[in-house]
């Protein structure tokens, strides 16, 4: 069934104190099934912090739309906008990494609350085949 919610398999937070900011880093790891890469369903990623700004990220996964035309777009981005973070996420069609390029990275936008960190299916694998994926996001709180 389409539009459900898995969580990551697992996930590490790491903080890290500077001068006069905190650098943090979410990063998961997840092995994907095929029921998994339907339209609307959401892999639960971990959590970043009210008052963080997003710097960068990515995703990187192994080929998981094994059709000859694939279709499987994952998009990167938290409660609010499911795109701000890796927007262009083309990744799962062939094994590979995409950087992240969401209007959040760009305009370094800052949280006003705690956010949930989520791996979505923009568009449903053509032919789905599980894998690996793996999603990476880097912030700092001031």
């Amino acid at each position: 069934m389409a539009g459900e919610t898995t969580n990551a398999d697992g996930y590490t937070a790491t903080a890290l104190q500077t001068h006069s900011k905190q650098v943090g880093v979410v990063d998961a790891t997840h092995e994907v099934t095929t029921g998994e890469l339907e339209l609307a369903d959401k892999i639960r990623i971990g959590k970043v912090p009210a008052g963080a700004t997003y710097l960068g990220g990515y995703l990187a996964t192994d080929d998981l739309d094994s059709n000859g035309t694939p279709a499987l777009v994952l998009t990167l981005g938290d409660d609010d906008d499911a795109d701000g973070i890796v927007a262009t996420g083309t990744v799962g069609q062939a094994a590979g990494i995409t950087r992240a390029d969401g209007a959040y990275v760009t305009n370094r936008t800052t949280t006003t609350a705690e956010k949930t960190i989520y791996v979505t299916v923009g568009t449903a694998a053509a032919t789905a085949a599980a894998g690996t994926l793996r999603a990476v996001v880097e912030y700092y709180v001031e």
